[in-house]
Order: C-alpha cells, then structure tokens, then sequence
C-alpha cells in the first residue's frame, strides 16, 4: 500500500519509525512484510541507538517469523541498543518482545539481568522513580533463567512491592 511506496521511495530519515513501526505490527502484509523488515533492517543500521529505536525495533521483535539472519541481526541491534538504555521506560517496548524469543544467549541475558539488577538496588524503595516498574517487569518474566539472579530479582520486586504498596503500577508489574 501506500505505507510501503512511501517507505520505498522516501530517504530513511528518524521520523520514518512513525510508518515502519505500525507496519511491522501489521500481520497481512504477506510479500510486503520481507520488504518492511528489510526496510526496519536498514533504518536501525543507520539509527541504531537512536532513543526512539524502540518503536521500530521492538514490533521488528515481536513479529512471529524472521529469517535466522534477520532474527539475529535484530537480536543484536536490541542487546546494543539496551547496553545504553536498559534505564529507561523505553527498554520495556524491546524487552518484552526479544524475551519473549527462543534462543537468546543465556550468557548475554545473563549480563542484561546484572545491569538491570544493579540499577534496581538503589531505585526499587524511590518512591518518585516512575520508571522501576517498567525494568522490574521483564525480568520477573523472563524465561531465561539464571538462579542466582533471578532470585535477587524477585527480592528486588518484593522491596519495590512494599515500598509501592497501593501503586497503580502493582498489577502491570505482577502480572
């Protein structure tokens, strides 16, 4: 449709991830959806820790099928684009679609899980910091496991519990 003509013809420019984001969500796309990843593909390349990435990279994640190369190269653009942005209210739009993929590298979860856990410490009893909720969710969901981490974790989401007892933020966290 007109969507992809535009993309197509249009120099990628940072206020393309408004039409490439909602077409990536897209599921009827059939032959358009290999031009649309290409597409994502080239804008994250050369946006790739641009602060809104998310609204590209995460529908890019999210899509059921990807072809192995694509997959990966989407993997890796999440992992760098994190490693910069794990604080953020943001990195809950990439977590919940890159963990929710088969095959991660549990050794690179595994270093997400301790950067996420070291920002945790100090955050989770602020009472003011809006954004805990939206690292703590991921984690306490995350089918990579790694025992040690995930039971500080659950410890950290425990403190944030008590600490934000009657937040709104309590269900979106826990469930």
């Amino acid at each position: 449709g007109w969507a992809m003509d535009w993309l197509v013809k249009s120099p990628l420019e940072g206020n393309a991830r408004f039409v490439l984001g909602p077409l990536l969500e897209r599921r009827d796309l059939d032959k358009a959806a290999e031009a649309a990843v290409g597409r994502a593909m080239d804008w994250l390349t050369k946006f790739p820790l641009e602060k809104n990435a998310p609204f590209v990279l995460g529908p890019l994640l999210g899509r059921r099928y990807l072809d192995p190369s694509a997959g990966e190269r989407a993997i890796t653009l999440a992992f760098n684009w994190l490693l910069g942005f794990l604080d953020t209210e943001a990195a809950d739009l990439i977590l919940k679609h890159l963990l929710a993929r088969p095959w991660l590298p549990t050794d690179r979860i595994g270093d997400l899980k301790r950067r996420a856990i070291a920002q945790l410490r100090d955050r989770v009893t602020d009472t003011k910091d809006q954004n805990t909720s939206f690292l703590l969710k991921p984690w306490l969901n995350c089918r990579v496991r790694h025992q040690d981490l995930d039971r500080e974790i659950v410890g950290l989401a425990i403190k944030w519990l008590r600490t934000h007892t009657g937040h709104e933020a309590v269900d979106f966290v826990f469930n």
